[in-house]
């Protein structure tokens, strides 16, 4: 049975699949509605996503949408990224948000200064390869963290074993900086980082349940993405909500245990339907 927790929340085998609602707060985001530069939207967005039913709000301060699908953008300094995720924090903080809050990042100084406001998850799509010092940041503070698989740069994994392979290597980076393994979350990195090609990110949705080697709960970053544009002549991530429940539903179906969304609702209700009939499944074993 694989099972963990992110912050206080459990998850894997036995528990609902929980969801996390995504909050960009940079412009150079892929998908524009989930786009929020300023406190009030933020806020909004934050309590609109708990209200559908997020268990957990994800925050960003800079884009890793791949730059050879959505083009190049502005490069965002340490310090504006701190400046951004702080403000936003404080502002949740203030309005008594309350689910956990994740802080997406590969900088362990913007973790860090996350953590010092009570910020309870890092999400770090590096796999904690980029910055040497984030695992034992997010062990000093005793958090909770989403790893991406990841050899050196996001994308850079193509197959299911090159993906198990990168994360064992964070799960290890983890144990040598004293976190506890049973706090991470692990994501295979479905997207189209490096030039990688639709079918890949296919075969690895189709195989997800191989994942489940690696003895962690499975997260899985899917809403709206390039390979579900590519595959219905969609370019604009805008109409691709469909695509992105269909995915979801066959990400639930074969194993993931936390879906990051833009869709909070519309996703429960995929989920929902799937685990309806897994139940039944289990009740004819």
């Amino acid at each position: 049975m694989v099972r963990g927790y992110l912050s206080d929340i459990g998850v894997g085998d036995g528990f609902p699949v929980r969801v996390l609602g995504v909050i960009n707060l940079s412009v150079g985001s892929f998908y524009s509605r989930s786009v929020r530069t300023n406190l009030e939207g933020i806020v909004k967005l934050a309590l609109e996503h708990v209200g559908e039913g997020a268990d957990m709000v994800d925050i960003g301060a800079v884009s890793t949408a791949p730059h050879l699908v959505y083009g190049g953008s502005k490069t965002v300094s340490k310090g504006e990224e701190i400046e951004r995720i702080v403000r936003a924090i404080k502002a949740l903080n203030d309005a008594g948000l309350s689910v956990p809050i994740s802080v997406d990042t590969m900088n362990s100084e913007v973790a860090e200064n996350a953590l010092k406001l009570d910020v309870s998850i890092i999400n770090d799509i590096s796999g904690f390869k980029r910055d040497p010092l984030m695992a034992k940041v997010v062990a000093d503070y005793d958090t909770s963290a989403i790893v991406m698989a990841t050899r050196v740069e996001p994308g850079d994994v193509y197959t299911l074993e090159e993906i198990k392979s990168a994360l064992f290597e964070s799960l290890q980076i983890a144990e040598r900086a004293g976190l506890d393994v049973e706090k991470i979350v692990v994501d295979p990195g479905i997207g189209r980082w490096g030039g990688r090609a639709a079918f890949h990110d296919l075969v690895i949705l189709d195989e997800l349940d191989k994942v489940r080697d690696v003895s962690r709960p499975v997260l899985v970053s899917i809403s709206r993405k390039s390979f579900i544009g590519e595959i219905l002549n969609k370019p604009d991530p805008e109409h691709r909500l469909f695509g992105s429940l269909a995915a979801t539903a066959t990400a639930v179906y074969k194993g993931a245990h936390v879906i990051r969304a833009h869709d909070v609702s519309e996703t429960l209700d995929a989920i929902k339907v799937v685990q309806a009939i897994k139940k039944r499944q289990m009740t004819l074993d």
